[in-house]
């Protein structure tokens, strides 16, 4: 399985400073918890967000070292960014949160 992994540092617009995690886009289905908890465990970061865009919205996840957690800020502002960035949305608007 090949996944892109992007590592955002977020609150900062230097490199190395700030608040660094994990954000990894999926395609289509989500992975097995299992999984998704393995790979946040092996990026070594606060935080591992995983998203989905699908119908119209982006549908998150995120898990920390430990486990899966329901609300972060930081994770929002970095996918947020990353899709800006890949001019695959203007804005994201329509976040479904699981």
């Amino acid at each position: 399985m090949k996944l892109k992994i992007y590592q955002v540092d977020a609150f900062t617009d230097e490199l190395f400073s700030g608040n660094p995690a994990a954000v990894i886009p999926l395609l289509d289905d989500w992975l097995d918890d299992n999984i998704m908890q393995k790979i946040a465990m092996e990026n070594n970061l606060a935080e591992t967000a995983f998203y989905i865009l699908k119908g119209g919205f982006c549908h998150i996840r995120w898990f920390t070292q430990e486990n899966t957690i329901l609300t972060r800020l930081k994770c929002l502002v970095m996918i947020h960014l990353i899709e800006m960035r890949q001019s695959k949305c203007k804005m994201l608007r329509n976040l479904r949160l699981f």
